[in-house]
């Protein structure tokens, strides 16, 4: 028998959470508290978005001004992400083709089409010969090869950064 322990968090915790707003934080998601200074601060990245029971992925590259623009928006409507460096911890070829069949979209799109590897590789014509395997295995050697950000919750798959998606898949 599963029991779960849950608990309300009112007020300020950290300096990303705004005041007056309640968390619930489920403990069989092994969530544990730290007190620092009689202030409760939480691993965010263990933290389900308000209504989900998916975490949200955010795979990012923190140097990218498009990266940072989703990131500031995900905060600014205190949507809570676990952020995965792009470049450091790329998803697997695996990872990848799940996103994409998630997705609906084309494999192209997963392409970052105006990044600099991207060119060097010549991949402009190449992509549209290239084999499901053949593509997700190129995109998972690389980070930098991969639209940014890439967001998901398993179900869901956003890439790239327009607030009218995020505002419609991720609030």
């Amino acid at each position: 028998m599963k029991t779960d322990l849950c608990f309300l968090i009112a007020g300020k915790i950290g300096s990303y959470w705004d005041p007056f707003l309640t968390y619930t934080v489920f403990l069989h998601f092994k969530v544990l508290p730290i007190v620092l200074s009689r202030k409760i601060y939480y691993d965010r990245s263990r933290i389900h978005a308000e209504g989900s029971n998916k975490m949200i992925n955010f795979y990012w590259y923190p140097k990218c001004t498009t990266c940072k623009r989703a990131d500031a928006w995900l905060k600014e409507n205190n949507i809570a992400v676990n952020k995965i460096d792009l470049i450091q911890e790329t998803p697997t070829a695996d990872e990848l083709k799940a996103f994409w069949k998630n997705s609906g979209l084309p494999i192209r799109r997963f392409f970052n089409t105006s990044g600099i590897k991207y060119r060097e590789l010549g991949l402009k014509d190449k992509v549209d010969q290239m084999s499901e395997d053949e593509a997700f295995t190129l995109l998972a050697s690389d980070g930098m090869l991969i639209k940014r950000p890439l967001t998901t919750d398993g179900s869901k798959v956003t890439l790239g950064f327009k607030e009218s998606e995020f505002e419609s898949n991720w609030k």
